[in-house]
């Protein structure tokens, strides 16, 4: 009986293992779809341009004008990533830009919102220094010249520096960035934790899968129970081949060290898992400007070539599930819903089971499914006592 206990719970795994799996991958396809990454990234430089309050009304406008700058986005989509100097860099860009379009002097209402934002972001980069202050530091550098002629020119590089750092934006941007992007990374999380929820009650719906009378069948259907158990270490390898992927960004970073081989030495580290983490890890081992300007031109443009090849394979892995759950007669679409094949509020209850057990997550199942495989042949092995009795 004990290894009758063990397949109904192995078989009742591989399904919510293909289940989640199924999920997973409609959680991506939303992620690729949507570009989730960019939306969240969107709202964390719109937090950052928010902490100036001349620009709380142009915060997103100037956040989309930044995140789909040609340097890092060379698509029309909002780019996943951006470090706090690049983000510097661009929104000095963006500034420029806006000011050649401002001079223009058009009377249309796009031109009028345009020289708005010019004028909002000309209080807070650098240049706009109060002029009072402006000859405060002026005199104080006259001073300085006239006391310690020989170390002129350092304190007035150190003088402008700290002009500089003085801007309102810079500071903020300098001061919040980390924390705000840490706030970004939970919020996409939680995004797909929320999507996966969604999910779990769909796919729960759709087919009408009752975790309480599902372990019943199994527990008295030998036929259905061993096909289940059977399948295991099948459902294990779809499931490596949909959760273990390599990263896109390491994959992008491999790509072209194939290609340019003198210009990275070292070897491509496992744990580069974003785009981000690629640049920076760029940023560091290619010294030449020029080259690292170039490879990082390059990487971004291979990043999403993969995304987008990544995204039909998750389109094939999300038909050949569908395919693997009908083979263990659980039909997409039945032919009654939940409300119109009802059995009671046990039902009910069998249901909210499953959409619990659905939002653990398919890496929650596949590690009990492995574990309870492991497990199995040991149990095997042993000679159940009240058989031995029997053959006695």
């Amino acid at each position: 009986m004990t290894l009758e206990y063990v397949d109904t719970i192995l078989a009742f795994t591989v399904v919510m293992l293909l289940l989640s799996l199924l999920i997973t991958v409609l959680v991506q396809l939303v992620i690729s779809i949507f570009n989730l990454r960019g939306g969240s990234l969107l709202w964390g430089v719109e937090q950052i341009l928010k902490s100036c309050p001349e620009l709380q009304n142009h915060s997103k406008t100037i956040a989309k004008k930044i995140l789909k700058h040609r340097s890092i986005c060379p698509g029309r989509r909002l780019a996943k990533a951006i470090g706090s100097e690049e983000l510097k860099a661009i929104l000095s860009d963006v500034y420029e830009d806006l000011k050649g379009q401002a001079s223009k002097k058009d009377n249309n209402s796009s031109a009028l919102e345009t020289e708005e934002i010019f004028n909002a972001l000309n209080k807070v980069l650098p240049g706009e220094v109060d002029k009072e202050d402006k000859d405060s530091i002026e005199a104080l550098l006259t001073q300085f010249e006239e006391l310690f002629p020989e170390e002129a020119k350092k304190i007035e590089v150190a003088a402008r520096f700290v002009e500089k750092k003085t801007s309102g934006l810079l500071l903020k941007i300098d001061t919040w960035f980390e924390t705000v992007m840490r706030r970004t990374t939970e919020r996409f999380t939680m995004m797909t934790r929320i999507w996966t929820v969604v999910f779990a009650v769909i796919v729960a719906i759709a087919f009408n899968v009752d975790s309480r009378k599902l372990l019943l069948d199994l527990s008295t259907d030998a036929g259905l129970r061993e096909t289940l158990a059977s399948s295991a270490s099948q459902v294990l390898g779809k499931a490596e081949t949909v959760l273990n992927v390599e990263p896109i960004a390491t994959k992008a970073l491999i790509t072209i060290k194939d290609q340019f081989p003198e210009n990275i030495r070292e070897n491509i580290p496992e744990q580069i898992t974003n785009l981000e983490d690629g640049a920076e890890w760029l940023k560091k081992h290619v010294k030449d400007p020029d080259q690292q300007k170039k490879l990082q031109g390059i990487y971004r443009a291979e990043y999403d070539k993969l995304a987008r090849e990544r995204l039909g394979t998750v389109v094939e892995q999300a038909k050949g599930l569908k395919a693997d759950l009908e083979e263990a007669r659980l039909t997409i679409g039945p032919g009654k819903w939940p409300w119109q094949n009802w059995r009671g509020w046990p039902h009910l209850f069998g249901l909210l089971m499953t959409i619990a057990f659905l939002s653990l997550g398919a890496p929650f199942w596949f590690n009990v499914l492995r574990g309870i495989s492991n497990l199995r042949p040991l149990l095997a092995g042993k000679v159940d006592p009240s058989k031995q009795e029997a053959n006695a």
